[in-house]
C-alpha cells in the first residue's frame, strides 16, 4: 500500500468521523479525533454489517483494501455516541 493510498484513507476516516459526529451533534471534535473515530467506526460498522449479514452499500477500494463508508458513518455514529457519553460524565 502506498503513502497515497494511506492518506486517502485518512482522509475518508476523517471525513466518515466528522459527518458521524455531525449527525450526533457532537461540538467540540478535533481532526485527529475524527480520523480516529472514522477508522473505529468503519471497523464497528463493517463488523455489525458483517454479523447481521447485511450487504456494502458504498465501498472505496485502494490498494487492494476496501474502505465501508456507510457503514464507517454508521459505526462512527454508534461510536462518537458512546464517546459524548462517557466524556459528558
Amino acid at each position: 500500500m502506498s503513502l497515497m493510498h494511506i492518506l486517502m484513507l485518512v482522509v475518508i476516516a476523517g471525513l466518515c468521523g466528522l459527518i458521524g459526529g455531525q449527525l450526533m451533534g457532537a461540538r467540540r471534535m478535533n481532526v485527529l479525533l475524527a480520523i480516529v473515530l472514522g477508522f473505529i467506526g468503519a471497523l464497528a460498522g463493517k463488523l455489525i454489517a458483517n454479523y447481521f449479514h447485511l450487504p456494502p452499500l458504498w465501498e472505496l477500494n485502494f490498494g487492494g483494501e476496501s474502505f465501508p463508508v456507510i457503514w464507517a458513518v454508521i459505526g462512527s455514529v454508534i461510536v462518537v455516541g458512546i464517546y459524548t457519553f462517557f466524556s459528558q460524565h
